[in-house]
């Protein structure tokens, strides 16, 4: 077992970025419905929330996850951000139905990378504090 590891932080990572945005993406993605959209209508791609959930968790979650949980544990920041990318690539990879296995693979490199640089970017900006204090 890899000592150093933070499990906590992990955790609150997690939930904070993949698991409590489910609520508001229920409620944003069922917005149309407020407002009488027929059952077949479509829309144009930037005003679905298709986009929305996308770039979330592909791109966003990995990165915010991975930042939260290196700046929590405050020590072995890459390593937090690896973790955080690889059980975020492992969700990714599950929920994706039907594409091909390099389309899965390219996405969880994706995500394992967005993954990695959170926990890259809190030890950049860490060590530019410490230098100027």
């Amino acid at each position: 077992m890899i000592r150093g590891i933070k499990w906590r932080s992990l955790l609150i990572a997690m939930f904070a970025f993949y698991v409590a945005p489910l609520l508001p993406l229920i409620v944003v993605s069922s917005i149309p419905n407020f407002f009488g959209a027929e059952a077949g209508q479509r829309f144009r791609i930037w005003q679905s929330p298709f986009v929305l959930v996308l770039a979330w968790f592909y791109a966003i979650a990995p990165v915010g996850a991975a930042y939260l949980a290196a700046k929590l544990a405050g020590q072995q920041p890459l390593l937090h951000g690896l973790l955080i990318g690889l059980v975020g690539a492992v969700l990714v990879v599950l929920w994706v139905q039907g594409g091909t296995v390099a389309f899965e693979a390219i996405l969880a490199l994706l995500v394992l990378s967005c993954g990695l640089f959170g926990g890259w970017l809190w030890r950049y900006r860490h060590a530019q504090r410490s230098v100027a204090l």
